[in-house]
């Protein structure tokens, strides 16, 4: 299901999903029932400012946010190929989410060296903003301290690729288990940069 996102308006998908050309939904993703042609993803709604929790009018930079005592919810990051935002239920004393523009579907479909430069852009940028929202909160930090995690098939939430980024501690037991980077719902990003990286044969 990976690919390119089926064309759509954003209303069709936000008022009539599952009427507007047979669309179904599963997995935070609206796709065409009869073509399995992906249509959008809940992420698509974030980044467009059509999600109540972070509306247009509302949205501040990721650092700014962190200052609102809300746990950066209102918060965003976007540049040419990814958005970064906090979750809706966030499981660390700080939890980035880092998601393509791109449609990828989960980490199984990485291929190829513009998905290994995908993979090493979002880790940067993970990490820039993870330091950054980290010294905003007054929280200190230590590469010991973070995570930047995949949940993997089929234990994902959403079926559209997007990177955990945490500077513990966890919230809770639940949390630190859900998040736990040896568990078989888990996999580091650099486990998953490895992969892709095996594939092509190239260095990592």
């Amino acid at each position: 299901m990976g690919g390119q996102i089926a064309s759509g308006t954003a209303s069709e998908a936000l008022v009539h999903p599952a009427a507007s050309d047979g669309l179904v939904f599963r997995k935070g993703v609206w796709v065409h029932q009869s073509s399995q042609a992906v249509f959008r993803s809940v992420y698509d709604d974030v980044r467009e400012g059509k999600d109540p929790l972070r509306p247009l009018e509302a949205r501040t930079s990721l650092q700014d946010a962190m200052r609102d005592g809300q746990r950066g919810k209102t918060g965003f990051y976007e540049d040419d190929l990814v958005t970064c935002f906090v979750p809706r239920d966030p499981s660390a004393s700080l939890h980035l989410l880092m998601v393509p523009r791109e449609y990828v579907r989960n980490a199984d479909d990485l291929q190829g060296t513009r998905h290994a430069a995908l993979l090493e852009h979002m880790y940067a940028v993970g990490r820039q903003q993870l330091e950054l929202c980290a010294r905003e909160l007054g929280l200190a930090r230590s590469s010991g301290d973070s995570s930047y995690l995949f949940h993997v098939a089929p234990f994902n939430s959403i079926d559209h690729l997007h990177l955990h980024c945490l500077l513990r501690p966890f919230d809770s037991c639940v949390a630190w288990l859900k998040y736990w980077a040896l568990a078989p719902w888990c996999r580091s990003i650099e486990s998953i940069q490895q992969s892709v990286a095996s594939r092509l044969c190239l260095p990592v």
